[in-house]
């Protein structure tokens, strides 16, 4: 017998590599997610279950294979596999302009 899957599809996002980690601000109006070669941030839209709808924004990384993303006020920490912490001040992520 068969499970029902208690999941609800809301929506996609390339995220151009594979996804590793993700968090959501203090103030509940972003979502940060970190992959291999990327970290995404996008603004949470009101009454909206889809937050890949709000406005994104995102930054190339080179930081070893990035596993573990956080918000602290105006900055996201991003760990890796080494071991090693990085910050990132959220004014340095660059604007991604929709088609």
């Amino acid at each position: 017998m068969g499970r029902e899957n208690p999941l609800t599809y809301i929506s996609t996002f390339d995220t151009r590599s594979m996804v590793t980690d993700a968090d959501i601000s203090e103030n509940k109006n972003k979502l940060a997610v970190l992959t291999y070669k990327y970290l995404w941030v996008f603004d949470i839209p009101s009454g909206s279950d889809n937050f890949f709808e709000g406005r994104p924004f995102f930054l190339p990384i080179e930081a070893g294979q990035c596993e573990g993303v956080s918000f602290e006020g105006r900055h996201i920490y991003i760990t890796n596999e080494q071991r090693e912490l990085f910050k990132v001040k959220l004014t340095d992520l660059i604007p991604l302009k929709r088609k």
